[in-house]
């Protein structure tokens, strides 16, 4: 039974209205009435927004570590079963609507062997963006790199307005602008990640102020998450060419692409070479993809093939590719090579 009831039925709970981001919970307290142990055999949420966790508490107070399945959780006579259930609300699928969401548990009770479990909520939000995040992908170290999505209304006719970028979290400059597409007022936010960030990932925000006429619900501050990965600005994909085992006289070809990470820089491959690895003789084929008239891309595709020729050392063999290209912003890419001979 439930000690703790917060509606007229005991396994239902009201979470009302809430915004959009909001990480809601309610703990039902299910008490042991059989007079002998009761053991779970399982807790399942029927939707993936919503994620429960059992923790088991004795006669005295004592309590089991919690666990999100509660698969063989043993609830003593007189003792009680503390269901949490957290709903990520970023993760309901529709908004602005009634939703209903589901917790089954199931057990070895001859009285109730399965109990269901209600949580109804309304996630209200009043804008979404399109993409909902802004992800800039690989990032020129030297070039930086800028990116959009497009801001508007959930629901058509809402009075809701995005009026100003309240503030920029991470690395990034932003500005918002206001336009009209198909008669729906749309706000285009653009954020750049300037040049010369340290290489690695970045994270961040663009939270913009917003408001409605009065009478209305005041919408809170609409978020615009950032991210992307500061690079070189000529990769290889994969940056490491690993030949595998490779008997003597034989050939194994694999093929990368070189890219260009800056916006709109093109370049051409001018010649190539090998560091390292004597055991093997490496053979390039360099292939512009979609090039302009003067021949340069921003992607080059590489067949690279090694023959082994001396497998007198055994073990693995390294060695580097290094590319020159004509590159505005970098001329000189290098790849990793290793063979192994058996």
């Amino acid at each position: 039974m439930i000690t703790n009831p917060t509606a007229e039925r005991p396994y239902f709970h009201e979470f009302g209205n809430l915004p959009y981001g909001a990480l809601p919970r309610h703990t039902f307290r299910v008490a042991n009435r059989e007079g002998r142990p009761v053991t779970i055999q399982d807790i399942q949420s029927v939707c993936w927004c919503t994620q429960p966790s059992a923790v088991v508490v004795a006669a005295d107070g004592t309590r089991s570590a919690p666990s999100r399945d509660g698969k063989g959780l043993v609830l003593p006579v007189d003792g009680q079963l503390e269901l949490t259930v957290t709903i990520d609300t970023k993760l309901v699928e529709k908004m602005n609507i009634d939703k209903l969401a589901l917790v089954r548990l199931r057990s070895d009770s001859t009285l109730t062997p399965y109990i269901s479990f209600e949580l109804h909520l309304v996630v209200k939000r009043p804008f979404r963006s399109v993409p909902a995040e802004l992800d800039l992908g690989r990032i020129g170290h030297s070039s930086g790199k800028s990116g959009r999505v497009d801001c508007s209304v959930e629901i058509k006719g809402d009075p809701s307005r995005l009026i100003k970028i309240e503030r920029v979290e991470g690395p990034f400059e932003a500005s918002m602008q206001e336009t009209t597409i198909a008669g729906e007022t749309v706000w285009i936010v653009s954020a750049t990640a300037p040049a010369g960030l340290p290489r690695g990932p970045i994270r961040g925000k663009v939270v913009l102020a917003a408001t409605a006429p009065q009478g209305h619900d005041q919408p809170a501050p609409w978020e615009v998450p950032v991210v992307g990965t500061v690079v070189d600005d000529v990769v290889a994909l994969p940056p490491v060419l690993n030949f595998g085992l490779t008997a003597q006289g034989s050939a194994t070809t694999i093929v990368t692409d070189l890219v260009s990470s800056a916006q709109g820089a093109s370049f051409r491959v001018l010649r190539h070479s090998v560091e390292g690895l004597p055991s093997a003789d490496i053979t390039v084929q360099w292939t512009p993809q979609s090039p302009d008239a003067d021949g340069r891309a921003d992607r080059w595709r590489a067949q690279v093939q090694a023959t082994a020729r001396d497998t007198s050392t055994r073990g693995l063999a390294t060695g580097v590719l290094v590319v020159e290209t004509d590159h505005p912003l970098q001329q000189l890419v290098r790849i990793e090579l290793s063979v192994a001979s058996p």
